[in-house]
């Protein structure tokens, strides 16, 4: 139960199913792991993920979840007390992503996905 899909299984509805005809299955983004000029693309390919597979993840807290699975070094060292002290940011996913960005990619403060 604490491999590396654990916040996937236990947070969203399994690995992303491909959809009907006509649309791209998604993988996972690479890790992120602090790396300020790679925080955008992150987040990016994380929104993308989420929008084109809508019900993967059922709450802003699961997708809170799947994010910090996919944190290493770093941005899981600063992700991992918010988890686990249950701070009011990991139940807002949007809240969340503003303060990694404002913690990892301090040029893109004004940056909006």
């Amino acid at each position: 139960q604490d491999g590396p899909n654990f916040l996937q299984n236990q947070y969203c509805l399994g690995p992303v199913r491909p959809h009907p005809r006509g649309r791209l299955s998604m993988k996972a983004p690479v890790r992120y792991d602090g790396t300020p000029n790679l925080c955008r693309g992150f987040l990016t390919q994380l929104e993308i993920l989420f929008e084109n597979n809508p019900g993967s993840c059922v709450s802003d807290k699961a997708k809170v979840g799947y994010l910090i699975n996919h944190l290493t070094d770093k941005a899981l060292l600063w992700a991992t007390p918010l988890w686990e002290n249950k701070k009011p940011i990991i139940y807002d996913y949007e809240g969340f992503t503003s303060e990694l960005k404002r913690t990892f990619d301090p040029s893109r403060r004004g940056w909006q996905g």
